[in-house]
């Protein structure tokens, strides 16, 4: 789960993403934005093949709305059938209701990491850590990793709230502004 202001509202909002079906057979990914003024769901879909990593909040068009980062999995099959995997990084815009795809799919698998957003070089502006696992042809494996670094020119200012795994500062507690 990821907490942030989606929409123009003071009150805070929540995205999940979770898993569908029973273990082991879980395959696709569901997710939600709920409004938390009024505990509607604002945005539904199902995006990408089954992984667990959180989604985080990130402001990227600095217009005081956040927006979520996601990171998703997905499958290629080739003409004989034979599954591959990749990975990518979704921006989803509550405000303007799109989907965009941040990077290119890399072929791996991420079944729990989740991104990371905040200034890792100091500098003042945001920069974005994820990683995938590099086996393209299963799933639910560890026999590899890759770290991956995206720097951007998006102010720090203000500090994003939910910027990694239960939020910037790692404690489960998101600060009202």
């Amino acid at each position: 789960m990821g907490i942030g202001y989606f929409n123009k509202d003071k009150t805070p909002d929540f995205f999940v993403s979770f898993a569908q079906g029973t273990w082991p057979d879980l395959s696709w990914t569901k997710q939600a934005m709920i409004d938390g003024a009024t505990g509607k769901i604002e945005f539904s879909d199902s995006l990408g093949y089954y992984q667990t990593s959180s989604p985080i909040a990130v402001d990227f068009n600095e217009d005081g709305v956040d927006e979520v980062l996601l990171n998703v999995d997905y499958q290629v099959l080739d003409s004989i059938g034979l599954k591959s995997f990749y990975n990518t990084l979704l921006v989803i815009s509550f405000e303007t209701k799109e989907v965009v795809t941040l990077v290119e799919g890399i072929p791996g698998h991420n079944v729990a990491s989740t991104p990371w957003a905040g200034d890792l070089d100091n500098d003042g502006f945001l920069d974005i850590v994820y990683s995938v696992g590099t086996n393209q042809f299963k799933t639910y494996t560890f026999d590899g990793l890759r770290v991956n670094y995206i720097g951007t020119k998006i102010p720090m200012t203000p500090k994003h709230q939910w910027g990694a795994y239960m939020g910037s500062e790692y404690d489960g507690v998101f600060k009202k502004k």
